[in-house]
């Protein structure tokens, strides 16, 4: 998950007796300072940070709410929009069924020519076929808000186990650090940037 700031490489996991274990860019492993700098960080700082960060995040739920873009409040007004949209879109899908209806009547009738009521259907047709994947597009939103709650908690309960986690278990805390971030950039001063995964 680790990765250089700058090259954007992979660091890879170092360990000796004089440094301990620690993460390096893997540019710099494989050709030296010619292509990048180490970027070295310790495993336990670099955990430290991680932990710290998780903290922060953990200190006010609406942070987490504002990295999905909106509060459940919000998601919640958004849910209604798009229910009064595709509302709409059925009322239009339906008045095109019945001009659809009243151009077949008027064809069978012999009001209107052969050629004029393939122009004005092929209309109707494409109109149709607009509204349909509009539709599909606003139940696929749809769908995504009425997830975001659930997606918020059982992202909230991956942090609290991690911050709960005792440091001992790796294995334990390799599954998790997997599932909450999604890469951690680090600087050649040691910083971090972390970009969680918001889909667990």
């Amino acid at each position: 998950m680790a990765v250089c700031a700058d090259c954007g490489s992979g660091m890879h996991f170092k360990s000796d007796r004089r440094n301990g274990a620690y993460v390096v860019c893997g540019t710099y492993v494989k050709h030296s300072s010619s292509f990048c700098s180490s970027h070295i960080i310790e495993e336990k700082k670099l955990l430290k940070l991680v932990r710290n960060d998780a903290q922060n995040l953990m200190k006010s739920a609406n942070n987490i709410d504002e990295l999905y873009g909106l509060a459940e409040e919000k998601a919640l007004l958004k849910q209604s929009s798009i229910l009064k949209k595709i509302k709409s879109l059925e009322n239009q899908a339906e008045k095109l069924s019945n001009q659809f209806n009243s151009l077949l009547s008027l064809h069978a009738e012999g009001i209107i020519t052969k050629d004029q009521f393939k122009v004005k259907n092929q209309s109707i047709s494409e109109l149709q076929l607009a509204l349909a994947n509009r539709k599909m597009e606003l139940e696929s939103q749809l769908e995504q808000k009425k997830n975001q709650e659930k997606n918020i908690l059982a992202f909230k309960r991956i942090v609290d186990n991690f911050l709960n986690l005792d440091e001992k278990d790796q294995l334990d805390m390799k599954q998790i650090l997997q599932r909450m971030i999604d890469k951690i950039k680090v600087s050649e001063e040691g910083e971090i940037d972390i970009h969680y995964n918001l889909a667990p």
